[in-house]
């Protein structure tokens, strides 16, 4: 219950001086443990802001930023540092809006074409090589995305063209890293367009 219902008043544990930094999944859960609400706050104010679909890029932005401050071990005031980078990263995530929106649509367009040739009559070479594709195309847009957003969230502003050339570089040196987290991140698009409406109560829970 201490992920849901922390004390103040008592002290913790404490950290070992010999206790090695976890890595990985191991890392994720201890961070999610300990600071539960506070995701469960940037998650609600990421939402929120998204509603007007062109703040989609700097709620975004804002959002990864924040992640990667308590990730680092960083204090985060939620709302306050929300409201500020949101408002830093606005101008420059409209682009990025767009550029979401884009990649959506497209994955949602992949999705049914595939799906189309996979349950119609013609189940030959054709439709493996449209499903083929589709898999791949999403793999790298979803791969290219993800660390598009990081860039532009964390580093030095730098023009577009330089910022998606740095995202490239990243998803490739990321290796298998990279395809997992592709992957998870289409199966879940997936789930959730094909179980939509009761998808986003799932969205809202663990995002």
């Amino acid at each position: 219950m201490h992920m849901f219902f922390k004390s103040y008043y008592n002290e913790g544990p404490g950290v070992s001086p010999n206790e090695t930094e976890k890595t990985g999944m191991a890392k994720y859960f201890e961070l999610l443990f300990n600071d539960f609400w506070s995701f469960i706050g940037i998650s609600m104010l990421y939402l929120l802001s998204c509603l007007p679909i062109v703040t989609i890029g700097g709620a975004t932005l804002a959002f990864n930023r924040l992640c990667c401050k308590r990730i680092s071990r960083k204090h985060v005031f939620v709302l306050d540092d929300f409201k500020e980078s949101f408002r830093e990263n606005f101008k420059k995530g409209i682009l990025l809006s767009f550029i979401i929106i884009f990649v959506i649509v497209d994955l949602i367009i992949l999705y049914s074409n595939a799906l189309g040739y996979m349950e119609g009559d013609e189940r030959g070479r054709q439709a493996v090589i449209v499903w083929a594709f589709c898999c791949i195309t999403a793999i790298l847009l979803f791969a290219i995305l993800q660390y598009l957003i990081m860039v532009i969230a964390n580093f030095e502003p730098q023009p577009f063209v330089q910022q998606l050339q740095n995202a490239v570089l990243l998803m490739i040196s990321g290796g298998i890293r990279t395809l997992v987290m592709a992957i998870f991140d289409i199966v879940v698009f997936a789930v959730c367009f094909t179980y939509f409406p009761f998808s986003g109560m799932v969205l809202f829970a663990g995002g």
